[in-house]
């Protein structure tokens, strides 16, 4: 994209070339597979000497803008993806009992208890009523002594 940009901008058109049809005239025109760059030039220039080729739609100014915020997006919607399956891999592993406790992992009672008690272990040394002063820093409500204690005897 940024050579083509440039190129538009310095006023040399800026056309595109099928690879397939690259291919083929290049069997067609010596019946032999064989891939160098000297023929690839010359196939190719043979191409675009009989209009063969298309003109791509470059896009600029906002709308330019608008596809690499799209690209950014879903690079980060991938990302995001591969971290919640990490999460998933880790609860499975050292804290399967967790999500029977919580519905999800990404509430703010479940992140509270992973930041604060990332092992069962940790939630087993603790009583009840300390449990339920830590989520009371962070959460409001939803979270009280029976959930507590749900979460210790399922530790066990």
């Amino acid at each position: 994209m940024p050579l083509a940009q440039f190129l538009r901008h310095e006023g040399v058109p800026v056309v595109l070339v099928n690879p397939l049809h690259v291919k083929r005239s290049k069997e067609l025109d010596d019946n032999s597979p064989t891939k160098n760059d000297v023929k690839d030039a010359r196939v190719i220039a043979q191409l675009m000497k009989d209009g063969r080729y298309s003109e791509p739609q470059i896009p600029q100014g906002i709308y330019a803008e608008l596809r690499v915020g799209m690209n950014i997006r879903e690079q980060l919607s991938k990302d995001l993806l591969q971290v919640k399956g990490r999460i998933h891999n880790w609860l499975d592993r050292y804290f399967p009992e967790f999500l029977t406790v919580f519905k999800d992992w990404e509430g703010k009672a479940a992140q509270s208890t992973l930041r604060h008690f990332p092992l069962p272990e940790d939630i087993v040394q603790r009583d009840a009523e300390g449990i339920v002063q830590v989520w009371r820093v962070e959460v409001k409500r939803a979270v009280g002594i029976k959930k507590a204690l749900q979460s210790i005897v399922f530790m066990n």
